[in-house]
């Protein structure tokens, strides 16, 4: 699933790889006007379902107002047509950069940026048992202290027990000195756990992203540090979760150039 600019509005078109064939683009958000972007795509693998969630600002009242929104379409059984779900209710209507994942019970967990307070963005966190009946979306949940930058785009992985893992960047002041930090939290049995800064660094540290073995709740984190004096100077720094704690900071790139926007994946066998 990625964005599209179709006659002038953006859309949230999804291609398929069957037998080793691509489909043709099918237009999933299909909105009369807006925004349709940052898309994330599940599979339920009980069911095949797919779904996918997108911000959006198609309902916006007037072209002034201020307004984005989580929404979500489904695919039954991964064929036939989309299905336009419905809101992730959210009564601010500053809800940005949507990103999602399901649990092994086919539950489906969100967090996303929101921009209703002068103090930054804050991250907020809403799930789903019954993804395809929009009115079971709980209430958003904060998640993160405000932080101080205007989009701090979280990332989140689950395991297969619907435990709760998300990262993103916070602004802290060190020294009288602003500087990026990638901050940790996790919810076990539906309880949040305490926040955690992962990089606490005097350096900025950006773009963080998150895998986790789904079986045994190990967290793996990556992002980009600042490791030079100029601003693209940057590594790809890394810690993985123990039943001692973090591990130690690790320099995965080796690379004194620019190196950012890492991604992590899980197997199977937690390599």
């Amino acid at each position: 699933a990625y964005q599209v600019k179709i006659d002038g509005n953006y859309e949230v078109v999804f291609r398929e790889r069957l037998n080793g064939v691509w489909s043709e683009a099918v237009n999933v958000t299909n909105t009369p006007k807006g925004g349709s972007q940052s898309a994330s795509i599940l599979v339920d693998r009980n069911t095949n379902d797919f779904y996918i969630i997108w911000q959006d600002d198609f309902e916006r009242p007037q072209d002034a107002a201020v307004y984005w929104k989580g929404y979500l379409a489904y695919r039954d059984k991964g064929a036939g047509p989309w299905i336009f779900s419905g809101v992730i209710a959210d009564p601010t209507n500053r809800c940005y950069f949507h990103v999602a994942d399901i649990d092994a019970a086919g539950k489906v967990y969100t967090t996303f940026d929101n921009r209703s307070s002068v103090k930054g963005a804050v991250i907020q966190f809403a799930q789903n048992p019954t993804p395809k009946i929009h009115t079971a979306w709980s209430k958003p949940l904060r998640v993160s202290d405000f932080t101080a930058v205007s989009f701090s785009y979280s990332k989140m992985a689950v395991d297969n027990d619907g435990n709760v893992h998300a990262v993103w960047t916070q602004n802290v002041e060190q020294n009288d000195l602003d500087n990026l930090e990638v901050f940790y939290r996790k919810r076990v049995k539906g309880v949040w756990r305490a926040i955690e800064n992962l990089s606490n660094s005097t350096a900025p540290s950006t773009t963080p992203t998150i895998a986790v073995n789904r079986k045994t709740g190990q967290a793996f984190v990556a992002w980009s540090e600042q490791t030079g004096a100029a601003e693209n100077i940057k590594e790809i720094f890394f810690r993985e979760s123990t039943a001692a704690g973090w591990t130690t900071i690790r320099n995965m790139s080796q690379d004194p150039g620019f190196s950012d926007y890492p991604s992590l994946y899980v197997d199977k066998v937690g390599g």
